[in-house]
């Protein structure tokens, strides 16, 4: 009977070591989580900052003769020009592969 008291026992001890262990690691998750979290919401506020100092420059500028009009025609000029530019890299790609493609082709002829 006290063998079995003393297995129990052996066996409760296990349980708490493990249970221990299993809190350790989630708490250290929760910790790294946490620090996540933090590292996030301090991005966003140094982003936030930038924007408020972009919007202020480009407020100051349209006051100095650029109409928010014009200043977000221009932005949209800058995008229009950088997906054309993506388009034509990739075109170039797809070109580049096909002429390695025939080049192969033909030293292996």
């Amino acid at each position: 009977q006290e063998a079995a008291i003393g297995m129990k026992y052996d066996y409760a001890l296990n349980d708490v070591r493990t249970l221990r262990l299993e809190y350790s690691i989630i708490e250290s998750r929760m910790k790294k989580e946490e620090d996540g979290r933090h590292d996030s919401e301090n991005k966003l506020r140094e982003k936030s900052l930038q924007v408020e100092k972009l919007k202020q420059e480009l407020e100051n500028k349209s006051a100095s003769g650029i109409s928010m009009t014009r200043a977000e025609e221009i932005s949209k000029g800058l995008q229009d020009m950088a997906d054309e530019k993506a388009e034509v890299e990739e075109k170039y790609i797809k070109i580049y592969s096909e002429m390695n493609s025939l080049r192969f082709k033909l030293i292996e002829c």
